[in-house]
């Protein structure tokens, strides 16, 4: 995979700022954004995404941003790491670990 591969998406909103930095690798980029107000996380510890210490990473750079674990849970595959993170780990692990916001599918959450 080439740098040119990845893609996420900052989105600025009247309400405030979404990031979904995507399902790739952490890029050192990805370190010196201005602070969104919410991050949708990958914390996927697998070689072809951000990998957990990625993950924990990008949090710590960003210790204010609501952090929403996206990508776990999803596919019924329990011997793949891509699908398996565990939200109560990155709870554990993340400075301000309130901010850690577990969705159920389809709840919602408001700005």
């Amino acid at each position: 995979m080439e740098k040119k591969d990845y893609c996420g998406f900052y989105l600025e909103t009247p309400d405030g700022t979404i990031w979904m930095p995507g399902d790739s690798k952490l890029l050192d980029e990805q370190l010196s954004y201005k602070e969104p107000d919410v991050i949708l996380l990958d914390f996927s510890d697998n070689e072809w995404h951000i990998t957990f210490e990625g993950a924990l990473k990008l949090c710590e750079t960003y210790p204010n941003a609501v952090l929403i674990p996206i990508h776990w849970g999803s596919v019924d595959a329990p011997d793949w790491s891509t699908f398996n993170g565990n939200p109560i780990a990155l709870k554990k692990a993340v400075t301000n670990p309130e901010r850690l916001k577990v969705l159920v599918p389809g709840e919602a959450y408001q700005l």
